[in-house]
């Protein structure tokens, strides 16, 4: 199933409301959701990763952060200009970039989008230290080295 975005804001939520009484008796594939979102942002590629494929530390790491999770999502932005690796200070003493702000925004948006239709989901923290290393996760998704 299909969900154009052409409605208008009234119909729109009449549509809504409508899913969520309904929405056990159809099934929506997640990568339909997951495009929905995606479409929106050229610039971002998303991956899945099985999390038993995972190298020890970051099984370990998903079996504390979400223990009933099978499977991380792993966005990535493509950086086309310098202006996006300028860094700034922005709160907490924390260092930001406009490629991670952009990058926190697509995630709230699947996020949000997934919870819709009854998903759990965490965002693992970032820039803040999580004790995971994004990169072998991001490689055990097909999202290449970084």
């Amino acid at each position: 199933m299909h969900v154009s975005n052409s409605y208008k804001n009234e119909q729109d939520e009449i549509y809504h409301k409508e899913i969520l009484v309904i929405r056990k008796d159809f099934m929506i594939y997640t990568e339909d959701i997951i495009n929905d979102v995606i479409q929106q942002h050229h610039c971002c590629t998303v991956w899945s990763v099985s999390l038993s494929s995972l190298a020890v530390r970051e099984r370990r790491f998903f079996d504390k952060f979400a223990p009933s999770s099978k499977t991380a999502l792993v966005l990535g932005h493509h950086v086309v200009t310098k202006a996006e690796w300028t860094w700034y200070a922005k709160e907490k003493d924390l260092e930001h970039c406009a490629a991670d702000d952009h990058t926190m925004n697509v995630c709230q948006q699947l996020k949000h989008a997934l919870e819709v239709y009854g998903f759990w989901t965490r965002i693992v923290p970032y820039p803040e230290e999580s004790g995971l290393q994004f990169r072998f996760v991001a490689q055990a998704a097909g999202a290449g080295e970084i």
